[in-house]
């Protein structure tokens, strides 16, 4: 019998890996949680789950799904920060020309 190995990015971590991975992605690429809900597919409530603290009731781990999204999302450039005329961060959603 052979053991499945994981092939994915995602699947490979850990449940601490991903969280880390997705709060320090977050945090460089200055996205928001309504950001990476757009680029991950997951809820805004499932996101706020995934920045709570692990002792509280709230907390939720992040699935390898949502890295493996932001992850082909970062990949094809989707995701560039650049500021606002106003000079708060924002994202777009297509490369810049």
């Amino acid at each position: 019998m052979t053991k499945n190995r994981p092939s994915t990015t995602g699947e490979s971590m850990t449940a601490d890996e991903r969280v880390t991975f997705i709060r320090n992605t977050a945090k460089s690429h200055r996205l928001s949680h309504t950001d990476l809900a757009l680029f991950t597919g997951y809820s805004r409530h499932s996101i706020a789950g995934w920045f709570t603290d692990c002792d509280s009731s709230r907390h939720r781990d992040v699935p390898a799904r949502a890295v493996d999204r932001l992850c082909l999302e970062l990949a094809s450039e989707h995701v560039n920060s650049v500021k606002s005329t106003g000079g708060l961060p924002h994202v777009l959603l297509l490369p810049a020309l």
